[in-house]
């Protein structure tokens, strides 16, 4: 039985089996293993949004991810939707305005 892609906007997902994230567990070394297993799409660890907007080591470590992983999607948390438009605006700004990616925001 072969499953149906997922379409989420302009990105496919071929397979439609999705790694969620998990504080301490999805970062890049993890969802590069999973994703070899044949993961669809990845999600990286939760950032805090004003932990992103601020530059953090461990934010700027959490937002990373390999080519390989692609497409990818990123859970932003944030109090206020500002805050979560910023942080969301800054990784676009970081990525290149690579567009392969999503960013799901949770408030």
């Amino acid at each position: 039985m072969k499953l149906a892609p997922i379409q989420i906007g302009p990105v496919t997902i071929d397979c439609p089996i999705v790694l969620a994230p998990m504080t301490g567990v999805t970062d890049m070394p993890f969802r590069t293993i999973v994703r070899r297993f044949g993961s669809g799409l990845n999600v990286t660890e939760m950032i805090a949004s004003q932990a992103m907007i601020r530059e953090t080591r461990q934010s700027l470590q959490k937002c990373e991810w390999h080519a390989s992983e692609e497409p990818v999607s990123m859970q932003l948390a944030g109090c206020t939707p500002y805050e979560m438009g910023e942080a969301a605006k800054l990784n676009e700004d970081r990525r290149g305005g690579d567009y392969r990616h999503s960013i799901w925001a949770v408030r």
